[in-house]
């Protein structure tokens, strides 16, 4: 790093401690290049006055609420908000498209065969209104509603059990819970949301995912994790997003323009986990098949293998499979094979007969064979064209 005391930046950092990945792709961006020093805030009134005493030179944070903006803007200094939704105050900002992760959970939901549908946003409804929109618009398409959690109302529902709620809501949340029609599917705007949904199930003894679905978004492992069955949820581009942050500050302190004020990345993939695992079916067959595939898809299985787990004949299983859900078992063997594939060719450098090997296909050319006649791609070119992405 060159430079010297004097070109030194002072840097307010209002990124919360549990968005590590945002605040680790801000700080790579730094540390390559700029000349900043930090000071990480809390977003209360004490946080703002004592970033205010310090007198920074710019500012990062998630202002996703119009009070957090408006004492931002009170620096009066460059200011990038973290923030997918709306802008507030004008602010430049940089955030994940609320939109599109609304409609990826619909589709996964609809993919999974759900027939009900509940959403739960945050407090401010302000902040919650691109992901429900997305979710309701895409549920819509194919005549579905969706239940929504209203903070403030209780529910009719059956007597609640004895325990001791945490926030005042919580026996709200727990009614609303259990007054959806079951089996539902619930999607939940972080992470930490899809946890409190999880306890609810727990107390009131429904079972995850045979009753209820959760997805959540934001893909916390400590959250998705602090719960059985664990969280599935939406991966962002958490890292991408911290590191555009810093990128476009730097721009502001240099006395540059900005190209874009408003840069929203699209959510990556849905990491699955046990709180969706089992398809949302009535024919307790057709769920152990689901169950079965995606345990030993990547294990080379064949249908056979399917029929003989089951319990009843090929030709019996592939009809009620197709009934159930208009695919064929060896069509969802191949689509959970393909997930994995996807996924280790974005997030890893495995060479491709590595790949096949995890993935059921035995060896490299068999696996650049089946993957290129269903996308029309390589997956050496799949590779590329993610990493640029």
């Amino acid at each position: 790093m060159t430079g010297t005391i004097s070109e030194t930046k002072r840097i307010a950092l209002f990124i919360p401690d549990y968005q590590t990945k945002e605040r680790l792709g801000f700080l790579s961006y730094a540390q390559k290049h700029c000349n900043w020093d930090f000071f990480i805030c809390p977003r209360n009134t004490e946080g703002f006055e004592n970033a205010l005493d310090w007198k920074p030179d710019g500012c990062v944070g998630y202002f996703g609420r119009e009070d957090f903006a408006k004492q931002a803007i009170k620096f009066g200094v460059p200011v990038i908000n973290i923030h997918g939704g709306q802008p507030f105050e004008n602010l430049p900002q940089v955030g994940y498209d609320p939109i599109e992760a609304g409609r990826m959970a619909a589709e996964y939901f609809l993919e999974r065969n759900s027939e009900h549908f509940a959403f739960i946003g945050f407090e401010n409804t302000e902040t919650t209104t691109g992901h429900y929109d997305g979710f309701c618009k895409v549920l819509s398409e194919y005549n579905h509603t969706s239940s929504v959690f209203n903070y403030s109302t209780f529910y009719p529902c059956q007597e609640l059990p004895e325990t001791n709620y945490l926030m005042p809501f919580s026996k709200n949340l727990h009614s609303w819970v259990s007054s959806l029609p079951k089996p539902v599917s619930i999607f939940a705007v972080n992470d930490l949301r899809a946890l409190w949904i999880g306890e609810a199930c727990r107390h009131l003894a429904l079972i995850i995912p045979d009753e209820v679905a959760i997805l959540g978004l934001g893909d916390n492992e400590l959250w998705c994790h602090s719960i059985a069955p664990n969280v599935s949820s939406i991966r962002l581009p958490a890292q991408n997003i911290g590191h555009e942050a810093a990128k476009m500050l730097d721009q502001l302190l240099k006395g540059e323009t900005l190209h874009k004020t408003v840069v929203r990345f699209a959510p990556e993939e849905i990491i699955e986990r046990s709180s969706t695992s089992v398809y949302a079916i009535q024919d307790e067959k057709i769920s152990r098949c689901f169950k079965y595939i995606h345990e030993g898809a990547c294990k080379g299985i064949h249908v056979d293998d399917v029929a003989k787990f089951v319990g009843i004949s090929r030709r019996m299983l592939e009809r009620k499979f197709f009934d159930a859900t208009g695919k064929t078992i060896f069509k969802e063997i191949r689509a959970t094979q393909f997930k994995k594939v996807k996924q280790l060719l974005k997030s890893t450098d495995m060479t491709l007969e590595a790949v096949a090997e995890q993935t059921g296909f035995s060896y490299g050319v068999r696996l650049s064979h089946e993957f290129k006649k269903a996308f029309g791609i390589t997956p050496g070119n799949f590779r590329k064209e993610s990493s640029c992405a």
